[in-house]
């Protein structure tokens, strides 16, 4: 549950040096990151995210280290006597369960290896998961949010979960209970509508064209289409539940430009124009004739049988 594993580096920009990347670890969907070791390494879960099994997926290695707290306490463990290349690390489908396959090749000879990892018997099932919160319970009661809110999409989530300190397994049919509720609008349900962007100071433009109201203004590029009306320059959130819309304040579009006179009269001529040079063409080629009735010519065609062909 929100548990979230990457590896990479700290610092302005991805480094492709692998002396440089940490594997890295996080509790609450990516919000806060820590590092948890150096170097690469490969990592799988089990026991619904309860625990955490990782291995040098870069060097060859002799250990793994695995974690039972969510992170808060990782522990090394040498699983064999000869360095392995490890390949990958894996659980059955559901991460539900508390054994894991290592699998890659011995570093000396390059012969195949597979280990089986089992941690069944190391901890207690967990205990009080319909009394979360309490001293006795293994469990307690946990929202998800950011720094100002604990609403998300327009709606609280509060999740029963496991203490990050109790050393102890879910089990196979932990079923993860889930309560939300909506929350009122705010400003942060709210994005630029198609056609703004949020105002930025750019270095060429110190011209602030936000206000305290509206800091969503036209996109330099590709402004909102239309003009002489007011149109909203905020849209609430792809599956953002909130209730209570808010007030924005609406977007002026440049009043629409009416036809240039001049330019429909100039319009007016040529079409004139081309009406004249029609009819000119016509009379110079005697086209007009071919209208009237009385001088069209018919010629009588000489038709024979077939017998008098012959004949």
């Amino acid at each position: 549950l929100w548990i979230v594993m990457g590896v990479g580096n700290a610092g302005r920009h991805l480094s492709m040096d692998e002396d440089e990347a940490s594997t890295w670890f996080s509790r609450d969907g990516g919000l806060t990151w820590r590092e948890v070791e150096k170097k690469v390494h490969i990592y799988e879960y089990g026991d619904h995210g309860g625990l955490i099994v990782l291995a040098d997926s870069v060097k060859p290695t002799k250990e793994i280290v695995y974690s039972w707290t969510e992170g808060l306490a990782w522990w090394h463990f040498e699983f064999t006597d000869e360095e392995v290349r490890v390949e990958n690390v894996i659980s059955e489908v559901t991460n539900s369960r508390l054994q894991f396959l290592v699998y890659g090749v011995f570093a000396q000879t390059g012969k195949g290896a597979l280990f089986h990892l089992d941690f069944r018997d190391i901890t207690r099932e967990c205990q009080g998961f319909s009394n979360p919160g309490q001293s006795n319970s293994d469990y307690h009661i946990w929202k998800p949010g950011g720094k100002t809110t604990d609403c998300i999409l327009g709606k609280m989530v509060q999740f029963t979960r496991r203490k990050q300190d109790a050393e102890c397994h879910n089990g196979v049919h932990y079923q993860r209970k889930v309560e939300s509720e909506p929350c009122k609008c705010t400003p942060e349900d709210f994005v630029c509508a198609y056609g703004f962007e949020r105002y930025q100071l750019y270095e060429e433009d110190e011209t602030n064209l936000g206000t305290k109201d509206q800091d969503c203004v036209p996109n330099k590029e590709h402004p909102p289409d239309g003009c002489g009306e007011a149109i909203p320059a905020y849209r609430k959130i792809t599956n953002d539940i909130c209730f209570g819309e808010l007030q924005h304040a609406l977007y002026q579009l440049p009043p629409c430009r009416r036809p240039d006179t001049i330019a429909v009269v100039m319009s007016g001529l040529a079409i004139f124009a081309m009406i004249l040079s029609v009819v000119g063409l016509c009379v110079g080629t005697k086209c007009l004739g071919f209208f009237s009735e009385g001088r069209r010519k018919y010629v009588e065609l000489d038709v024979r049988t077939p017998s008098m062909a012959l004949g």
